[in-house]
């Protein structure tokens, strides 16, 4: 096929190989997760600290991660607690650790000072450069707790 094109033809092919590669690659996540994340809003999630339903909360959070050429993530979690009415009924930080192939990743984040335990685990995926949306599900010594967060980049 690339015998019988002219040579523009043969460059503008090439070209148009390099330019969706280049596409694909950022697409792919190429783009370091290092900066600030937020919520923007708060966010329900489910925890069930006893009796037969679990009980609704909501918490608003903010990310700082730390990326290596390695995929390897480190970095800290702000964030606000709200009981179902809208009350404040914690806050903090806790530490983040985790690692990165392409779009998807893992975080698990807990207050590794004190405890040694993890409290909650992460799977993520990239959408789009500015948006992350990640499961999370309670481990360790915490109660069952599951939520879904939207992040977007803050810091651009």
């Amino acid at each position: 096929m690339l015998k019988r094109m002219s040579a523009v033809s043969k460059a503008l092919f090439v070209s148009c190989l390099l330019i969706l590669f280049s596409a694909s690659v950022v697409e792919a996540g190429g783009r370091s997760l290092s900066g600030s994340w937020s919520t923007r809003q708060a966010v329900p999630y489910l925890q069930q600290l006893g009796g037969e339903e679990p009980d609704l909360f909501s918490t608003e959070l903010v990310w700082t991660l730390t990326e290596d050429e390695d995929g390897l993530i480190s970095g800290f979690s702000d964030f606000v607690a709200f009981d179902a009415e809208g009350a404040e009924i914690s806050s903090g930080q806790l530490r983040l650790v985790g690692t990165r192939f392409g779009r998807s990743f893992a975080i698990a984040q807990g207050d590794l000072s004190e405890s040694g335990q993890t409290g909650m685990t992460f799977q993520c995926e990239r959408r789009r450069v500015n948006r992350i949306v990640c499961l999370g599900t309670s481990t360790g010594g915490l109660s069952p707790l599951g939520l879904r967060l939207l992040l977007t980049r803050v810091d651009e």
